[in-house]
């Protein structure tokens, strides 16, 4: 039927809403003891069964997980039924984003680090890999949370040509030694295949790492 059609397609938004709500939470905690949460992902993966992996990131975005499961929670509200894990996944999920700028902005300030016209270069304004949506972006939360605390941001991405930024267009930069040399932080929001890691990793003077795009050990570079 309809509705077991459209209650299917909810719950698997809330299962992935809250399975990265929970790996994002255990992010924020395990950093706060120096344990890397992708090492311990890992080492979990090697259960044979009973373990589906999620990986953390900046936060969500598209319409499926930020919005759909809403819905859901909206009908439960109407029937007196409280979904406590759609909006508890929500409140975390949207906190992460939140977390990494304060994160960057804390490391830019404690170090005094001089940036150029206060800009930080983030590469990849899309959602999620590989593609040009842009909706409820986790890159465009960070730019406005950057710009609120003074600092402001260009971008780099290979599908997104250009984004409109409090009624101004701004345009994707042109990946290469010379734009990384320009801006000494970097964050890497989306991980495009198309990105060169070698290229990023050689060349950016501090480089936080949302995606855990990025392997070996390299100075001044942070996965969080």
């Amino acid at each position: 039927s309809l509705k077991v059609a459209e209650a299917s397609k909810m719950i698997e938004n809330v299962f992935r809403s809250v399975n990265i709500a929970l790996v994002n939470e255990l992010k924020m905690f395990l950093d706060k003891i120096k344990i890397s949460i992708h090492e311990v992902l890992n080492l979990a993966g090697t259960k044979p069964y009973g373990f589906t992996k999620f990986d953390p990131g900046p936060g969500y975005g598209g319409h499926c997980i930020p919005l759909d499961p809403y819905y859901l929670y909206w009908l439960a509200k109407k029937n007196n039924f409280n979904l406590q894990f759609i909006k508890t996944s929500g409140e975390v999920n949207r906190f992460i984003t939140t977390w990494i700028t304060n994160k960057i902005i804390n490391f830019i300030k404690k170090n005094k680090i001089n940036l150029d016209k206060k800009k930080v270069l983030l590469l990849g304004v899309a959602y999620k890999q590989n593609i040009d949506d842009i909706r409820e972006s986790p890159a465009i939360k960070i730019a406005e949370k950057l710009e609120k605390s003074g600092f402001n941001f260009e971008y780099s991405d290979p599908y997104v040509n250009t984004i409109k930024f409090k009624n101004k267009i701004k345009r994707s930069l042109k990946l290469s030694k010379g734009t990384l040399k320009k801006f000494k932080v970097v964050v890497i929001v989306t991980d495009h295949t198309k990105f060169d890691y070698k290229l990023i990793k050689n060349s950016a003077k501090y480089l936080f790492d949302c995606r855990n795009s990025i392997s070996g050990r390299i100075k001044n570079y942070f996965s969080i």
